[in-house]
């Protein structure tokens, strides 16, 4: 495990059991983000490393419920998406893009012409990901 995703964890299990971002899980969760954004930026573009598909992954979930930071937690979780499109959590971050342009559409973030498409397209793709992954059990029951 990393430094970032210890540092997210800390936080994640602070902001589960009270359900709120308080001072100290704000703090926890700002540590995490700063060592996520020094890797994404040591290491931009590559696709080699497996941390760095766990660092837009944890970015992501920053954004989204540290700092309600939709537009930004999008796009970490497009980079997860379009980068490493096997990784552990990739259709989670494909659906997580959809949620995410959802919520920006109903505070007024996005107009629906622009959040509409990519809500669809981002929950088509994890259904088609999830049809692609349930074949083999068809095949087996037949």
């Amino acid at each position: 495990m990393t430094l970032g995703e210890e540092y997210f964890r800390q936080g994640w299990r602070r902001f589960l059991a009270t359900r709120t971002v308080d001072t100290d899980t704000r703090k926890i969760m700002e540590k995490a983000l700063g060592v996520f954004t020094w890797v994404a930026e040591m290491l931009p573009g590559s696709t080699f490393s497996a941390h760095l598909a766990d660092t837009w992954y944890y970015r992501g979930q920053i954004c989204r419920y540290v700092y309600g930071w939709y537009k930004e937690a999008a796009q970490c979780y497009q980079q997860v998406v379009t980068n490493w499109p096997g990784y552990k959590y990739a259709r989670e971050a494909q659906f997580r893009i959809g949620d995410c342009y959802e919520r920006m559409m109903s505070l007024g973030w996005a107009t629906e012409s622009e959040a509409r498409p990519k809500i669809e397209q981002a929950y088509k793709a994890t259904i088609d990901v999830m049809q692609i992954a349930m074949v083999p059990w068809k095949r087996l029951s037949s």
